[in-house]
């Protein structure tokens, strides 16, 4: 079964179809950077249905969140002021400790569809940290890894032992996905997301 089978019947709407068949390639790649990391580090991933560990404070970029949205039949025309009270907390700056509104009995009722941050959680996760002194001159330029203490107990947080190819790079995941959420917000869906820069997923309305 192809996991992205629904992203691609989103083809055509809004004028979008570039953004969400880019959208799709990224989500292909995602998932295979994941399997061969979940293969390399296979002996210490717990992670399983009915773990949500992870499942708390996610945010999302709003390309994301209208795929999600439109892939589990919401109405992708509802007004955003409709949408902030059926998402009471979707746009704050803070999100909520809330766990994630699509889990149902502990697990991912959107799972195939999920978005990418949920597709790397639980591995090694690499990012860059830029750090600025007051003239606004980089003054540091290093990266830190996080990982699920879960499935990485004992691990010393001073002294991670992640190689670059143990751990999966999110400074590129980022940066690409910033490039599409870019381009979504000049499609007709994306002008609705004017000024907002995430969407917290705090219950199932999403």
């Amino acid at each position: 079964m192809n996991p992205n089978r629904n992203i691609r019947s989103l083809r055509g709407v809004d004028r979008s179809e570039d953004v969400l068949d880019r959208y799709r390639e990224l989500a292909s790649r995602v998932d295979a950077g994941v399997s061969h990391l979940v293969d390399v580090h296979r002996s210490r991933m717990k992670c399983a249905a009915g773990c949500a560990a992870c499942c708390t404070r996610i945010s999302v970029l709003p390309v994301e969140w209208y795929i999600v949205r439109t892939v589990n039949g919401g109405d992708t025309t509802t007004d955003l002021n409709e949408t902030r009270n059926s998402l009471p907390r979707a746009l704050v700056s803070e999100p909520p400790p809330n766990p994630c509104g699509f889990l149902r009995d502990g697990v991912c009722s959107i799972y195939r569809d999920r978005p990418l941050v949920c597709r790397v959680h639980g591995l090694p996760l690499r990012y860059r940290v830029v750090s600025y002194d007051e003239t606004g001159v980089v003054s540091d330029d290093a990266f830190t890894t996080v990982w699920c203490d879960l499935n990485f107990s004992g691990q010393d947080p001073n002294r991670p032992t992640f190689t670059d190819g143990e751990c999966f790079d999110m400074n590129a995941l980022n940066t690409e996905l910033e490039a599409l959420n870019t381009d979504f917000r000049r499609t007709a869906a994306g002008h609705r997301f004017a000024g907002k820069s995430g969407v917290f997923l705090c219950d199932g309305s999403a």
